[in-house]
């Protein structure tokens, strides 16, 4: 109610507008929710009606039919915008609590459905609280407890709860298997042997087939070599089911389709690793040396390796940058304003001060970011500080005959059928602290 959604020939349901993105909205929302009790939509009948129909065709007796669910948090920011819960995380942990509570009772009900339709299992996809975007203090607070609270549920009425969450998330690892599900699935950073070993006693894993370094773009060799890897570091004792890491293209080749396929069926129990053959020079997503690895941004940048480690400043506008930097890794805003003000009358141009400064610290953050020492949260913050200081030098940049921006202007837009704003919110942040003059054309462009 409220949701609306673009239906798409090659991709998912893109989300056009969400249905509460204002606390007003929300609350009309919740408002009509508990006095008219849950109500799926057209779409959800749909669904469910597709299951009852793969039942009655007899595919149970051969297959296991699952069904995704979105996770609670992750349902929770797609009612608000993902930007602006992540902002009510940090700004009103209550009102996000409340949001999210909501989802939870939605999500429930959708699960509910998809049992009474008969099928085995639920993969709640949850990627909001992969560690790429929250901490995981925030993560335990915000994410965990309702997803014990719908794994409980999902067992109460007899049914079997998964969990998928993308990317980068070895510090929850240990959390998601005391969650209440039965599997875990997704890429599983930094690789699945890794997961395998931490927490492969105690659920079983599914994954990790890169979707795009090896199914999109590698051989049919690649995909069966990959395949085989998988099935030796991670399956050689059971409790695994390989599948690729995350969502997978429409583009993807199907003959690396089938090579995923009738790779896993040739592997037989008890395993015999050696006939394998020799994978020596294989690697599983996430190893530094596997094909879709690439090394940080900022890698062999003497700029952003001095500030991180800091050194005594030799003239006042080296005082002035480190100040800036600083301030910009400890979200201090006001500081961040008095150094820019300082700068200024030090006779520093605005131009020095946002590259060499106020960029500088929006570079340590972002490498930090990709060496997964800081989060998609810390960007934010950071970000939003060097907001507070540049209306004092927006002015002196477009009189310096800047108007378009030191460096140029960007147009940047989300595509068509993609419903994630986060990584382009971030892209946007980045270039302007780099100089760029940046036109946000929002989502479904």
């Amino acid at each position: 109610d409220g949701c609306e959604l673009d239906y798409l020939p090659y991709a998912q349901p893109s989300l056009v507008k969400h249905p509460t993105p204002t606390k007003e909205d929300f609350y009309r929302f919740k408002e009509k929710y508990e006095r008219e009790d849950f109500q799926p939509s057209p779409r959800v009948l749909e669904i469910q009606k597709e299951a009852r129909t793969m039942v009655q065709l007899g595919y149970k007796d051969t297959h296991v039919i699952p069904t995704p669910v979105g996770g609670p948090i992750t349902t929770a920011q797609l009612m608000t915008g993902s930007s602006e819960f992540l902002t009510y995380l940090s700004e009103d942990p209550d009102y996000a609590k409340e949001v999210t509570e909501l989802a939870l009772d939605i999500v429930k009900n959708v699960c509910r459905m998809m049992f009474e339709a008969g099928i085995d299992v639920c993969n709640i996809l949850d990627p909001f609280n992969s560690t790429d975007i929250l901490p995981p203090d925030t993560y335990r607070e915000f994410g965990l407890p309702y997803q014990k609270r719908l794994f409980a549920y999902i067992t109460e009425i007899g049914g079997i709860g998964f969990t998928h969450t993308c990317t980068f998330t070895q510090p929850i690892w240990r959390d998601i298997a005391e969650n209440g599900c039965l599997n875990f699935n997704g890429d599983m950073y930094p690789g699945m042997d890794h997961a395998k070993r931490a927490i492969g006693g105690q659920i079983s894993l599914m994954g990790t087939l890169s979707p795009f370094s090896t199914l999109m773009h590698g051989s049919t060799t690649d995909v069966a070599n990959e395949t085989k890897k998988l099935a030796a570091e991670v399956g050689y004792n059971g409790g695994f089911v390989c599948m690729p890491g995350c969502d997978i293209d429409w583009t993807i080749p199907d003959e690396n389709l089938k090579a995923m396929i009738d790779t896993c069926a040739s592997i037989k129990y008890p395993m015999d690793i050696q006939a394998l053959g020799d994978l020596s020079k294989v690697y599983l997503p996430g190893h530094p040396n596997h094909v879709g690895k690439r090394a940080p941004s900022t890698a062999g940048d003497v700029d952003v390796a001095e500030a991180k480690t800091g050194h005594k400043p030799r003239t006042p506008q080296e005082e002035v940058n480190e100040k800036l930097v600083e301030a910009i890794m400890e979200y201090d805003g006001d500081k961040a304003i008095e150094w820019v003000n300082k700068g200024l009358e030090r006779g520093m141009s605005a131009q020095d001060i946002v590259f060499d400064g106020l960029s500088l610290g929006m570079k340590v953050v972002g490498d930090m970011y990709e060496r997964n020492e800081r989060f998609v949260t810390d960007m934010l913050k950071a970000a939003k500080t060097m907001d507070k200081a540049m209306p004092i030098l927006t002015p002196l940049l477009e009189a310096s005959g800047g108007g378009a921006g030191p460096t140029g202007t960007v147009i940047v837009g989300l595509v068509r059928g993609n419903t994630q704003d986060i990584g382009k919110n971030l892209v946007c942040l980045m270039l302007k602290a780099n100089g760029f003059k940046v036109n946000d054309l929002g989502k479904n462009v």
